[in-house]
């Protein structure tokens, strides 16, 4: 999501059922890179998850988890505050607690990979210490083919990653808010598995300090 597709260190070969009792365990992790860029430091981590590497990434804010957690849920604004070239971020069914949206990133020609577009079923994540909203992917095939003709309209090749499930999590300490990213995905296609390695480290920081700085301008 918002341009993480490249930050994923395998693939899977099938589509695994969503594990998400595993993907919240704290214990499990393996650190795999640690950036500190102008928000601060992010720590990206992995895991096996159903046999293939799962994502995540922790940072804090001074930015209340409210702010983020707006800034979040406001998909149609995505575009604004993403680095990423998305050509459509676009609520399908709106919602206060559940929706539905899809998002179409531009992926540049000169790296010989087809655009990627995803529709994705998001329920949001109240809780008393934390905010945030999970999502998984639906088939955008089978439900809502006015995307998919859509999204080919933009690259006839554009794909929609096979496995996408995740979770933005804002939980509330004494001063700061932590940011939690974690998720698994398989962009598809023939991306070699050194790019996705060597990605792993890099985009992910990167999504984390866009939702960040928008957050903290509000």
């Amino acid at each position: 999501m918002l341009g993480l597709l490249l930050a994923l260190a395998a693939h899977a070969q099938d589509e695994t059922p969503a594990d998400w009792d595993v993907l919240r365990d704290p214990e499990g992790w393996e650190e795999v890179a640690a950036r500190d860029i102008d928000i601060g430091q992010v720590v990206v981590s992995r895991r096996e998850i159903g046999g293939m590497w799962c994502l995540r990434a922790d940072a804090d804010t001074k930015a209340s988890a409210d702010t983020l957690m707006d800034v979040l849920w406001d998909i149609p604004h995505a575009p604004d505050w993403s680095s990423n070239t998305l050509l459509v971020s676009e609520v399908l069914e709106p919602g206060d607690d559940h929706m539905v949206f899809w998002q179409h990133l531009d992926v540049p020609g000169w790296t010989l990979v087809h655009d990627r577009y995803w529709v994705l079923a998001v329920d949001a994540i109240r809780e008393p210490d934390a905010l945030g909203f999970a999502w998984e992917r639906v088939d955008a095939e089978q439900d809502w083919p006015d995307v998919v003709a859509k999204a080919e309209g933009f690259d006839k090749g554009a794909m929609q990653p096979p496995i996408m499930w995740g979770e933005w999590r804002f939980e509330r300490t004494p001063g700061l808010t932590h940011v939690v990213w974690r998720g698994c995905q398989d962009i598809g296609g023939r991306v070699p598995l050194w790019l996705q390695v060597w990605a792993s480290g890099r985009s992910l920081p990167a999504a984390v300090a866009d939702l960040v700085h928008a957050a903290e301008q509000r």
